[in-house]
Parts: structure tokens; sequence; C-alpha cells
């Protein structure tokens, strides 16, 4: 739930986080708020909407957007909430509604949950990457499905027709590589309209979108398998072994 997400380490009283939404919503009322919580600074305050970020001050006269760093911590907050944010949509999703790229050598150590378009040239060339990456080390893939064109494209389309295909992967992988795609049965139910509403929780803004395992970080955009492995924590020589 987006208003209790980092909750825990939040103090923010009910009335000044009423008081904040109310003096927020009555300048910007088309502002859908999903949650208030405080920062390490004195007086000024997160605020998630639409998965995205941006602080407030406590009297809600300033609102700003951008990273909000630790620079003792050598850490960027603002990304550790969004990663926060990301991972309580991601456990909402069931695995076995996405198109799944297992490890073909013993049981996956780590996994990556990707947001993908096929028609995306970066996602087509992450694509490359991940056939390699499940051949050699043990990593699973898992691909929500995002038509970046919109929920009524030829491309929300196709992803329809490669998830109701016999072998969903191998038609990911065809449509990747453009190739063609048999059309759908009629009929058949699709994830894609819940994996829409999750990216619009995480705020994707575009494709590939990674999210790093059960905990990592989140990966705006294409990575080389090299950098992917080392954000997982694996050893790249001797996962290859």
């Amino acid at each position: 739930d987006a208003e209790d997400a980092g909750a825990g380490n939040d103090n923010v009283g009910d009335d000044r986080r009423e008081q904040l939404r109310a003096n927020l919503q009555k300048e910007r009322p088309e502002l859908d708020i999903g949650s208030i919580h405080a920062t390490p600074i004195d007086n000024i305050y997160e605020v998630v909407s639409g998965g995205q970020i941006f602080y407030v001050t406590a009297d809600a006269r300033y609102v700003f957007s951008g990273n909000l760093i630790d620079l003792d911590a050598q850490r960027n907050l603002t990304n550790d909430r969004q990663a926060d944010i990301a991972h309580g949509v991601i456990e909402d999703l069931d695995v076995g509604d996405m198109v799944v790229y297992e490890p073909a050598n013993g049981p996956a150590q780590e996994y990556l949950t990707v947001f993908t378009d096929h028609t995306c040239p970066y996602c087509q060339r992450l694509h490359e990457e991940v056939l390699t990456m499940v051949q050699d080390h043990p990593v699973e893939v898992r691909y929500a499905m995002y038509p970046r064109a919109g929920r009524d494209s030829a491309a929300a389309d196709t992803l329809r027709d490669i998830w109701c295909a016999e072998d969903p992967a191998r038609a990911l992988t065809q449509a990747k590589a453009g190739q063609s795609v048999p059309a759908r049965e009629s009929g058949c139910e699709t994830p894609l309209q819940r994996h829409w509403t999750a990216a619009r929780e995480v705020g994707l803004r575009g494709t590939p979108y990674i999210v790093v395992g059960d905990d990592g970080p989140i990966i705006s955009g294409y990575r080389p398998q090299a950098q992917l492995l080392s954000v997982m924590g694996l050893n790249t020589a001797a996962s290859a072994e």
C-alpha cells in the first residue's frame, strides 16, 4: 500500500499529514497524492504521486523535485524510496503472469523483473543480453508487458499475442527479433492491464525498466550484462564456470 510504504521510520503526525494533503490539493486539485512522509530534513516532506517523488515544505508553499542525497552516507534517498515503491508494486504481481526466462543450469540465485515493449530498441538490445545471461549465469528474468504506445496500440495487440502463444518466451524472443507472432486465440485473457497499472504505480516513463531482486535498485534503461551481474552481486567469472 502506497500510504504505508516506508512508514516504519516515518514520524509525520496524522494532523500534519492531513493538513499538508489538504493544502496541496487546494493548490493542485488534479494531484493524486499517494503518500506523504517525513524526510531527514526538518520541515521538508516527501510526497508520492503516480509513482513520482517530490518534496514540499511544511507550509506547503514550496514544492520541488530532484534527488535528495545524504552525502555522509553516500546514499541517494530519492532512488532508495523509488526502489521501495517499485518493490512493493512488484510484490503484488503474480510471477505466473509474467514471461519468464529461467537459468539453463541449476536454480536461480538472483532475478530481474523487467517492464518491456517488444518494439523498444533498447528492450531488444537488452533481450540479447538476457538470452546469453540465463544460459551462462544463475539468473532468472521476469518480463512484465508495457506497450509504450498505449493499451489500444498495435504493440499492445502483439504483446497480447505473445502472452497467448503456446510458448510465450519463444514468442517474445521472436517479436523482439522483428518476426511476426500468430494472432491470439479468441477469448484469451492476459495480464496486460495489471502490468500497465503496475507500471503507472512505479512511475515508469520508458522501457526497459528493471527492478533488481527482492530489494535491489531500480535501473531505468538498457545496461550491459556485466553491469547487471555486478549489481546483483554475482561474480561474472565464477558464475560462468
